[in-house]
């Protein structure tokens, strides 16, 4: 064809006979690897821009509240249903703790049995001694006071006021449900009053990797350790 090449790579020859366009091999191949990038971006945008309407239908459904038992409608674009509590019109979330009292500080001190020659009479491998002293200031009078607590067999609780040497400790329980241990008193504390709880427990060492747990590890002669 006179005056086409195909250095002319965009460059679109029209015959004047026969009033055909004609298309150099070269110029096919990029305009087909052009449209498949064009489609194949817009594809990708689809699919990793979270606010998309690419096809995904909004679908409502229910998660129930953990406090009163009702249903809150949330939007979902795969249909899944969310088990996250979500908090009730009349108050928080019934797992938080309480403020009526507030702690001041801590002194925790904890003895691990990891090996067969530390284990003493009367314990077991893995386990733990625990001793903690919360100190302690009332906001709201109260008889009760909730710590939360898990995986732990309570051995003694001892409760003072600052500067008195009567134990106020009358008795204490667990809820599983919040992990809550309550710890009920023989009197109300006083408003400003500033309290040491003294607690001591055994604990579990597990393999769970929360908490106070114990992992292993493979030395240079492949000994776990």
């Amino acid at each position: 064809m006179p005056g086409f090449t195909e250095k002319q790579t965009f460059n679109i020859q029209e015959d004047q006979k026969d009033d055909e366009i004609h298309l150099s091999l070269n110029k096919v191949i990029m305009i087909g690897a052009l449209m498949a990038a064009i489609i194949t971006g817009v594809g990708l945008i689809c699919f990793y821009v979270p606010d998309r309407s690419c096809g995904d239908e909004i679908i409502v459904v229910p998660t129930s509240d953990p406090q009163k038992g009702e249903t809150t409608p949330r939007a979902t674009t795969d249909g899944s249903e969310s088990t996250t509590p979500t908090a009730s019109p009349s108050g928080p979330w019934p797992g938080r703790l309480t403020t009526a009292v507030m702690p001041e500080s801590y002194e925790l001190f904890l003895k691990p049995y990891i090996y067969d020659d530390d284990v003493p009479s009367g314990k077991a491998k893995f386990t733990f001694d625990g001793n903690v002293t919360i100190r302690v200031r009332c906001y709201n009078a109260t008889n009760r006071i909730t710590l939360h607590a898990v995986d732990i067999n309570i051995t003694t609780i001892t409760v003072f006021m600052m500067g008195d040497t009567v134990d106020m400790y009358q008795g204490h329980s667990e809820e599983n449900e919040y992990e809550f241990l309550h710890i009920d008193l023989n009197d109300e504390l006083v408003v400003d009053g500033v309290y040491d709880i003294e607690i001591d427990y055994l604990g579990q060492l597990n393999d769970g990797l929360s908490g106070f747990y114990r992992t292993s590890y493979m030395t240079e002669d492949e000994t776990e350790v």
